[in-house]
């Protein structure tokens, strides 16, 4: 308000200001520049003027209040704050995610590892946790515990961080005294900044200890908290006085987190502050709040008003008062229900949030270990969806120190209302309990890991047209290509013939970069880029070479070792040592071998021989030199040589006693060893590989003397011994480069960090431990630094293990890598050189999907490709065969060496041939490879067989993924001399996989791969298939199948697998396949499979439309046995495993045999009353009586109908009916006493039960055929299969007892049939009729009607799923039969239209009703032919036909009606789909009196602001913009009318059907006419007898009176007309 009114006063002055100051000094105006509220000082918040990462807080004071609502504000040159970042903590903010990560591993005393499962602190999920060990011992002190970083993120001084623990789970829970023993600690880079003890629990505090109950477990948990005082990003959870035994037993830690919950009160403040807060997307509002009083017996007594007031006021400290009883039972309680104002029907809170109560209880109430508190939640219907309890011993914890508790549970599921409720059984004694007020609270903010682990940016050769890109299996993937440059950079996707399958096949690759996206289901995903050809020419700007490239000489070998000690190799000791100096790059000078070099040797130098010149010179400015040039001459070099050696010539001593020695006129004037050694080349000296290594040192601009340096000499100096033995020793050339050209850097070319910003790559903490005792307490530091993205900052590990005893360090790496890269582990030079003489001191090991891939790498001693040198630095490469997503690195103490190993990271780079040398700088990385390679498909079991093409009788090696092939994955053979198919290798595999195989030549360079498959011999086609493919390894539980796989297609996948056109008939195969209920394969005539089985599943008591897939069906085969156990999948059922059994459920079926003009209703089986009017037509379908013959067999494309009769089971079963059945007689039994009265016997062929009904006996022209052999069992099987694909279209005859408009048509595919293509197919068909299980699990009739090129439709139906029938009804004349065509492109339909395959809707208005007692919907649809008819109220007004248009007929059971049907109502027909006019009166059937909501819905954007719902009853206009709630409604007749708002409101020009309503109420029948035209009402029985009569004149209502039974409701109108209407009512609907 302060500054409020300065801003009133002063406005022109402060205009006048504004518009002169600086915006940077705008931004932030402190009172003190010398103060922040988000750093401990002033220094330290000037350290971080140009900090990267960004700094959370809750404390926007000090910040710009414009960029307030943006919650975010990025300073430029701010004199204050910099160029700083700040970014709004508005709720609690988990520490999970690939930026956050266990940062200690620590070690106890005698026990090592002491914690497991450690990785659940920093993962997606907040509900798992990391869990203490019991074997701390007492005594033992372990501080920290634990502790977790965010590399990504600083938080401010102020911000609230924590933990969040198990307090209680079961029977066990903590001790206040534990929990006022822990404290949190504060971090910053690595660096302990203080440690403050936990706010909950301390005396005087007045911090509560909030509890919150998991669903679903017994845990408790509690939130410890603690507000920093310094800038920080990390926290640890220390233990004051160590751990106890009785803690370590139980302390489970969920996770970490920082900032305050965001809370809402259910009180005026904080229902306006959650508006607030979510501004437009959410808005809620208190629907009621109420209390309850226990009393004598435990029956509540309601709170009053004023106690209401005190938990929905703003004083959060009042509260109202429950006084329990000396009593057992219930106690008391509260409750808040809350409306969504934004979606009345919806909830108004998400799941995942958290809701609960702040109460208090005086301290004579004592909480013994019978009371508890138990907390529910419901739905906006006032419906209970959740449950928990909490016990005393837990609700203690909260309570003991100031009174005052907070509870709350976690929903599952979305809700609106709350209530606590406090109980005992052992009665309490004399206190009281008071309730605050209730509360919402937000789920704390997780950051979402997406461990795709996709194949990492790679290169291949030229010649390579294919690639198989790889990627987590436990994650589901579609790849995708989403760019693509030519080697000139320009952009070619939209050109490129390269091709990726949505499982990962690359094809027709060529020359070019290529970005291929994998994409998982909740839509993250992860890119890779694959380089195809010219990513290495050898080129380089780095290592100019000091040589003769003139006829005169200015460079000579070095003669003299000057001043220095020691002793200078002779040049007659080298071979062609005038290579060196000459033009040539790849000559060489080459030591004679069998030489011993001595100590303190000089093994090479050049010097310039010219006089007065210089090699370096940084003196100052010559003569008439530019400025610029003088700089650059003076700049420092970097000088060195290049060298050649095999691989043991040079151990890893070499680093430490290799230096350079500059000299001036002989005088030395620097010296250093060597800080870089890094391999330039590769190369073959007879069978062993050797390169070409750079050993360099940065001469500085001033020398040991402190004078410009100006050197003319240097020599490369080995001041150890070394013995040469008959080894190879090659020096290529002196060199001179600028040192800021940083070609020194092995990762200065082509290389990639790993971290995880740059690749995902996280910390495995779960797999990160000791592997035995340590001697002293341990902590390693800092492991994040392992995977940030800076290798200057490093993971310290403590060198205190006991001797044997190895610390793993365990790194995801978020890519899947293998052969084409180095993988790097960059260490520092101590410890590098500490470790020389211990050859396992380190191992690493390479895993995939957590499996050994059995890559270990562990002897480090000598130098080759392993090990490359620059700065204080080392990387030790190596290059793992099999491909891996995980390394894990075992350190091995160093005796007597270093306090602590420093780590900084992993690096990558390209590799394709294995030579140690980046692609970027290797001109030969492609050879000639391995073509036409060749791997069978088998299933576990069978036998691989190879076969490549390479060049003749030459070494190759074969390495595979799967172990079980040669010596652990490894085979070396030689090839033959033939020509094509020279390399061959058979093994029989044992388990199934997706594995690559790579081809060496015989000196190990990696020539080509391929990706092969061993199949399971059983998978599930998984729910969560991310995609339809068939063939796609990770869509499988184990594994894609082949023709010896038997497959299980499982129910109510997200997408289920559709088959394309196959070329080859083993393209989509199996060995036998299973249909679970609700399942499908599209487009399945292109199935390979040899016998398939189905399973059908229903609720009792309804009638199901069905139809048979398999050939040779019967009636007789629908039957459950008693006992379902004794045959598995894929078994054939006999009398033996699947006995008879016909009752308990009993099964009825019905034959379809006409639809003929009936009335409305009639009275159902169970003598429910039901309307029946004598002019209002509705069509009847008509079913033959139930029956249970066992040996009609079932055609193709014939529906039945079938109901299922639960008997004594209970009526919430749902019971399967497994097919087919291989019985071959069944019998038939009598009802009353289950006696065996008759039997018949069927004809089935075992060839054929078990093949879909649509397939011809035997092959026809178009099928595929194959011969088919494979090994089972040990024994060989030969199969001829046939895939029938010949066959396009489908003709099916369907037939009727009398002539009829309406058949009945099943699904003869197991493939879901899509109705828009069937519409278009066939034209003679005007619609369809189909039920639909909707989400509350309720059957539901939806109408299909096809409108131009559009689809009309009651509902979302677009599929006929398999095994289902459907209504039929054409457009012809009544008939006794039709032909209708099936074709191949109508069944590929997809369960989850998108955009993309769902047809086009018709315009208009879809009226739905549901009734809100049995959750039964049912809909009719309002056309629109088009926007200008929108208003007409003639449009189809004129029609009284089904071919007119959109208008589709109500076609009900004539046996069991539908608990709620809707429909409108044309020229006395009553009609699902109809034309929208003027006016549309609404027919509502109900079987019993019932709550309803009528919702009126557009469809195709329709605006409804032009229509409402009038209600002739009451005479009221609904709008159509929210549902109408219609209490105790009963059976109606045009009460409801949906009109156009624009017309008329007078209604009487319609028909009389639309100017007339009747409707039930109780005993009475009321009349209404909308044009006051009743004359009179008679009620007449069936006898004729009149049961009431009322007169009036002109009127616009009547109420008459009726009896229990069918009676005529006989009505005259005062224009002499009169209408008969027929009603039954029953005695449960009848009132006196």
């Amino acid at each position: 308000m302060k500054l409020h009114f300065i801003y009133k006063t002063f406005i022109s002055f402060l205009l006048a200001f504004l518009m002169v100051v600086p915006a940077s000094i705008q931004a932030a105006q402190p009172q003190d520049d010398n103060t922040s509220p988000y750093f401990e000082s002033a220094a330290v918040r000037d350290s971080f003027m140009n900090c990267k990462k960004s700094i959370w807080t809750n404390n926007w004071d000090d910040l710009p209040a414009d960029k307030h609502q943006d919650h975010f504000v990025e300073f430029n040159n701010d004199p204050k704050y910099g160029n700083m970042t700040f970014r709004e903590l508005r709720n609690r903010r988990a520490l999970t995610g690939e930026s956050c990560t266990i940062n200690k591993l620590i070690g106890v005393v005698g026990v090592g590892s002491w914690a497991k499962d450690m990785g659940a602190l920093t993962d997606d999920s907040l509900d798992n946790y990391a869990q203490v060990n019991s074997v701390v011992r007492a005594g033992v002190t372990v501080d920290p515990i634990v502790s977790v970083k965010d590399m990504d993120n600083y938080y401010s001084k102020g911000t609230v961080a924590g933990f969040t623990i198990v307090a209680g789970s079961g029977s066990s829970v903590l001790s206040l005294d534990v929990i006022k023993a822990f404290s949190i600690g504060f971090y910053r880079d690595g660096k302990l900044k203080g440690v403050k003890a936990v706010r909950e629990g301390q005396n005087g505090s007045g911090v509560t200890l909030k509890l919150l109950q998991i669903p679903g477990s017994d845990n408790i948990c509690a939130m410890l908290t603690a507000e920093s005082d310094w800038l920080f990003d990390e926290i640890t959870l220390d233990c004051s006085g160590g751990i106890q035994a009785e803690v370590a037993n139980i302390l489970k830690i969920k996770y970490a987190f920082v900032g305050e919950s965001t809370e809402f009160t259910i009180t005026d403040g904080g229902i306006k502050k959650y508006n607030e807060y979510f501004k437009d997307d959410k808005q809620v509002a208190l629907k009621e709040m109420k209390g309850w009083r226990p009393i004598i017996l435990g029956i509540p007594l309601p709170f009053l008003d004023g106690d209401i007031k005190k938990m929905t006021d703003d004083n959060l400290d009042n509260f109202a008062t429950i006084v329990p009883l000396l009593d057992i039972g219930y106690q008391g309680g509260a409750k808040f229900m809350m409306q969504n104002n934004k979606n009345p029907q919806g909830e108004a809170f998400e799941a995942g949030m958290e809701a609960g109560f702040k109460y208090k209880m005086d301290a004579l109430l004592s909480l013994n270990a019978g009371t508890w508190v138990n907390v529910l939640l419901f739905d906006h219907k006032g419906n209970k969806v959740q449950e928990e309890t909490i016990s005393a011993q837990v609700l203690h914890l909260s309570l003991v120190q100031i009174g005052d508790g907070t509870v709350s549970i976690k929903a599952k599921v979305p809700f609106s209302g709350c209530e606590i409720r406090f109980l005992t059984v052992l009665g309490v004694d004399a206190g009281a309990i008071g309730i605050h007020y209730g509360f919402v609270r937000m789920a704390p903010d997780v950051s979402h890991r997406c461990p795709i682990n996709p194949t990492i940016s790679s290169n291949v050769c030229q010649s390579q047209t294919s690639f198989t890109l790889r990627s987590n299996p436990k994650v589901s993937v579609t790849w995708s290509l989403v760019n693509a440059w030519d080697l000139k950079n320009n952009d070619i996707l939209a050109t490129t013939p390269v091709k990726v399958t949505s499982d990962g096949q690359v094809t027709n690759l060529e020359p070019g970069k290529y970005t291929f996206r994998a994409t998982a289901q909740d839509g993250c995903y992860d890119e890779t880029t694959i380089t195809v050809g010219e990513f290495g020419k050898g080129e380089t700007l780095c290592g100019k070479p000091l040589i003769n490239d003139t006829e005169k000489a200015v460079y000579a070998l070095s003669t003299d070792k000057h001043a220095t000690s020691g002793s200078l190799i002779s040049i007659s000791d080298l071979q062609n040592p005038q290579n060196i100096l000459n033009k040539d790059d790849t000559s060489y000078a080459e030591y004679i071998s069998g030489l011993n070099l001595g100590n303190n040797l000089g093994i090479i130098g050049i010097k310039r021989i010219e006089e007065n010149s210089l090699i370096y010179d940084a003196a100052g400015r010559y003569p008439n030199e530019k400025q610029e040039d003088a700089e650059k001459r003076a700049k420092p070099k970097r000088i060195g040589f290049v060298v050649e050696a095999t691989g043991t010539v040079l151990n890893l001593h070499a680093l430490e006693f290799l230096q350079i020695r500059c000299y001036h006129d002989g005088e030395e004037i620097y010296r250093h060893l060597i800080d870089e050694n890094n391999a330039i080349s590769a190369d073959l000296i007879g069978s062993e590989k050797v390169q070409k290594v750079r050993y360099s040192i940065e001469v500085p601009s001033i020398d040991k003397n402190g004078k410009p340096t100006q050197m003319d000499e240097f020599q490369l100096w080995y001041s150890g011994a070394v013995n040469l033995g008959v080894s190879k020793l090659r020096i290529y050339y002196a060199f001179i480069e600028e040192a800021s050209d940083d070609c020194s850097s092995p990762l200065a070319c082509s290389s990639l960090v790993m971290s995880h910003n740059h690749s995902h790559t996280t910390i495995n903490a779960n797999e990160t431990k000791f592997g035995g005792a340590v001697s002293v307490a341990t902590v390693d530091d800092n492991l994040g630094y392992l995977v940030d993205d800076d290798l200057n900052t490093y993971m310290a590990v403590a060198n205190t293990v006991s001797l044997g005893v190895g610390q793993t360090f365990a790194v995801k790496m978020g890519r899947t890598l293998d052969y084409h890269h180095q993988l790097g582990i960059v260490i520092d030079n101590k410890t590098f050189l500490a470790a020389v003489n211990v050859g396992d001191w380190l191992t690493v090991e390479t895993f995939k999907d957590g499996n050994s891939t059995g890559d270990k790498f562990t002897d480090w001693k000598v130098i080759s490709a392993n090990v490359a040198g620059y700065g204080d630095k080392n990387i030790l490469f190596f290059q793992p065969k099999k491909a891996y997503d995980e390394v894990r690195l075992t350190l091995a103490k160093i005796v007597g060496a270093l306090d602590v190993q420093k780590f900084y990271g992993l690096v990558t780079r390209g590799d394709i041939d294995n030579d140690g040398i980046p692609d970027c700088k290797d001109d030969k990385s492609c050879v000639d490879g391995v073509d036409d390679i060749v791997v069978n498909n088998v299933c576990v079991g069978d036998k691989i067989v190879v076969t490549a093409t390479g060049l003749t009788g030459v070494d190759y090696h074969l390495y595979f993924g799967d172990k079980n092939a040669g010596d652990n994955g490894i085979v070396s053979l030689h090839s033959t001399s033939d020509t094509k198919n020279n390399i061959q290798y058979t093994y029989t595999t044992k388990e199934p996989g997706e594995y690559q195989l790579t081809f060496f030549d015989g000196s190990w360079t990696p020539l080509s791969s391929v990706v092969y498959q061993v199949h399971p011999l059983q998978t599930r086609w998984l729910p969560s298939a991310s995609t339809n493919e068939w063939n796609k390894w990770d869509n499988w539980s184990d594994g894609s199948p082949y023709c010896c796989t038997n497959a299980i297609i499982s129910s109510d996948a997200d997408n289920f697998p559709m088959l394309g056109t196959p070329e080859k008939p083993a393209d989509y195969c199996c060995k036998d396949i299973f249909f679970e209920p609700r399942s499908a394969v599209d487009n399945v005539p292109s199935l390979n499979y040899r016998k398939a089985w189905v399973e059908l599943e229903q609720k009792p008591n309804h009638y199901y439309l069905l139809s048979a897939p398999l050939k040779q069906m019967y009636t007789g085969d629908m039957f459950m046995p008693a006992d379902t156990t004794k045959a598995k999948y894929f078994e054939d059922l006999n009398e033996e495993n699947w006995q008879e059994q016909r009752f308990n459920p009993s099964i009825y079926q019905r034959l379809w045999a006409a639809a003929h003009p009936g009335k409305i209703y009639s009275l159902d089986g169970k003598g429910n009353a039901v309307l029946k009017d004598e002019t209002l037509a509705v069509n009847e379908a008509t079913w033959s009586h139930n029956f249970n013959a066992v040996a009609k067999e079932y055609g193709m494309g014939e529906g039945f109908s079938m109901w299922i009769d639960n008997g004594n089971l209970p009526a919430t079963n749902r019971f399967s009916i497994r097919l087919p059945k291989a019985h071959n007689t069944y019998n038939y039994f009598v009802d009353y006493d289950h006696e065996k009265v008759g039997s018949e016997t069927v004809t089935k062929d075992a060839n054929k039960i078990n093949r879909f009904i649509y397939e011809s006996d035997s092959p026809q022209e178009g099928d595929l055929t194959m011969e088919y052999k494979y090994l089972s069992e040990g024994k060989d099987v030969t199969e001829n299969r046939t895939v029938f694909v010949g066959q396009s279209e489908y003709q099916i005859t369907l037939k009727s007892d009398v002539p009829t408009q309406t058949f009945v048509l099943g699904n003869p595919f197991m493939s879901r049939l899509n109705i828009k293509k069937f519409l278009e197919v066939n034209e003679n068909v005007s619609s369809v009729k189909v039920e639909v299980e909707n989400e509350s699990g309720g059957m539901e009739e939806q109408t299909v009607s096809k409108v131009g090129d559009a689809i009309a439709s009651t509902g979302s139906a677009t599929t006929i799923a398999p095994m289902q029938a459907f209504y039929v009804t054409t457009k012809d004349e009544a008939s006794k039969q039709i032909t209708l065509l099936l074709t191949t492109e109508m069944i590929g339909g997809s369960k989850k239209a998108t955009e993309e395959s769902k047809p086009a809707e018709a315009k208009g208005l879809r009226v739905c009703v549901e009734s809100l007692k049995t959750g039964s919907k049912s809909a009719a649809m309002l056309v629109m032919e088009n926007s200008e008819t929108a208003h007409d109220g003639s449009v189809g007004s004129s029609s009284s036909s089904s071919k007119g248009l959109g208008l589709v007929p109500t076609l009900l059971d004539n046996e069991v009606k539908p608990p709620l049907k809707v429909f409108g109502i044309q020229q006395s027909q009553a009609y699902d789909i109809l034309p929208m006019t003027g006016a549309t009166p609404l027919g509502i059937y109900l079987s019993q009196k019932d709550s309803i909501s009528i919702e009126v819905k557009p469809v195709q954007g329709v605006d409804m602001s032009g229509y409402v719902l009038h209600d002739m009853l009451s005479g009221a206009d609904y709008s159509l913009d929210s549902p109408l709630i219609i209490a105790d409604a009963e059976t109606s007749l045009g009460r409801f009318v949906i009109r156009s708002r624009y017309g008329s409101t007078d209604v009487t020009s319609v028909d009389t059907d639309q100017r007339i309503s009747i409707v039930q109420e109780g005993s009475s029948v009321l009349v209404q006419s909308a044009s006051g035209q009743l004359k009179s009402v008679k009620v007449i029985d069936l006898n004729g007898r009149i049961i009431s009569r009322v007169q009036g004149n002109g009127s616009r209502c009547l109420k008459a009176s009726i009896a229990s039974g069918i009676q005529i409701i006989h009505i005259e109108l005062t224009d002499g007309s009169s209408k008969d209407y027929k009603m039954i009512f029953h005695k449960s609907l009848y009132h006196t």
